[in-house]
């Protein structure tokens, strides 16, 4: 007579402790104004009101033409601005830099809100980027290169900057603003990569989110198409010259109908390798949750069979199914009845059990990560 083994398998998932940083990505149309940039942050903060980053896109406040001009007063530990001229538009640059200003301040997160255009007393004028403290105020501003050549009231710009968590965690970030990627590393010298790399951008990249399909939500990537969206000679020269790493976190927002995150790295690595960010997609942009410092999984599952006297039970055949369905991956319990899976995807994974010539309870469990 067959002896029957009932297995009792204990399903358990775990989550590494490590420090993470929630970025919201503001995305707005082609001919998008100030309110829609506005609407897009509000919607970010409603969804996940502890972001301690948001990014905007190149030309998100004043448009691609040179006609909101906004007066930068730089102090030591502040920037003051407020419209230089007339105009209807820079006065809604004004009131949208203020509302920026009182999110940041409720909601402690530092916003990056693209680039406006500054005047300064020379009448010299830049594509510019506010960098809004949790303090609610500006504290240092990134104004784009001039192609090809350096200028002294450029320079003390071009640097890493530091963005701190809620959980008291810090990043360094780089930003660069469209076409200057390739440019940048021929001027200035790096001092240390970024961990994050905030590339702002009109229409320099001209399919964000096909890139960003093809590498953290497809099982099978077309390179032809990632490769001729965002060539090695975006990054390459960054690279090399270390303002960046192969690690570093991506993070474009686009003003136009796509934005997004990957790990560099994700270029080069095989499909089954890919871990994706936390990731929430909006109507007006995308949420990650991510820690830049690892392409670590999120956690595993861990799978352990036992039968019912106790003893681990090698050969218990076990598979995994991701939340969206559209990957499985599966395994044999070890000689100390263990199977481990990596997590990579938040959500509700099911794993399935099946040993021949055994009862095996239960053979299937739900798995919330």
């Amino acid at each position: 007579m067959k002896r029957l083994v009932a297995l009792v398998l204990l399903v358990a998932a775990s989550v590494p402790v490590s420090a993470r940083i929630k970025i919201g990505v503001a995305q707005i149309g082609d001919s998008g104004s100030p309110s829609e940039l506005l609407n897009s942050v509000r919607e970010l903060i409603s969804v996940e009101p502890e972001l301690d980053l948001i990014v905007g896109p190149d030309c998100a406040l004043g448009g691609r033409e040179n006609k909101a001009r906004i007066k930068l007063t730089y102090f030591p530990d502040s920037v003051v601005y407020e419209a230089a001229d007339t105009f209807e538009v820079s006065r809604e640059v004004v009131a949208a830099l203020d509302t920026l200003c009182e999110l940041a301040r409720a909601h402690s997160i530092t916003i990056l809100p693209g680039t406006i255009w500054e005047v300064d007393s020379f009448c010299r004028v830049f594509r510019t980027v506010p960098i809004i403290s949790p303090r609610g105020i500006i504290v240092a501003t990134r104004r784009k290169l001039r192609q090809l050549y350096r200028a002294p009231f450029i320079d003390p710009t071009i640097k890493l900057d530091t963005v701190f968590t809620h959980d008291g965690s810090s990043y360094t970030y780089l930003i660069t603003i469209s076409n200057e990627a390739m440019d940048l590393p021929k001027l200035y010298s790096a001092s240390a990569s970024a961990d994050i790399w905030i590339l702002m951008q009109w229409h320099y990249i001209d399919d964000v989110d096909q890139l960003v399909e093809q590498l953290e939500f497809s099982d099978s990537v077309a390179w032809s198409v990632v490769y001729n969206v965002f060539p090695d000679s975006i990054y390459d020269s960054l690279l090399t010259s270390g303002w960046i790493s192969d690690s570093s976190l991506v993070v474009i927002s686009s003003r136009a109908e796509h934005s997004g995150a990957f790990w560099l790295n994700a270029l080069s690595l095989d499909t089954t390798q890919q871990v994706i960010p936390g990731y929430t997609q909006l109507d007006s942009g995308a949420i990650v949750n991510v820690d830049p410092y690892s392409r670590d999984p999120l956690g595993r599952i861990v799978v352990v069979a036992k039968d019912s006297f106790g003893a681990p039970q090698e050969s218990v055949f076990t598979f995994v199914v991701n939340p969206d369905s559209s990957y499985m991956e599966f395994d044999w319990t070890d000689s100390n009845g263990v199977a481990e899976f990596d997590v990579k995807l938040y959500g509700q994974y099911t794993v399935v059990t099946v040993r021949w010539g055994s009862i095996v309870r239960p053979t299937e469990s739900m798995v919330m990560v």
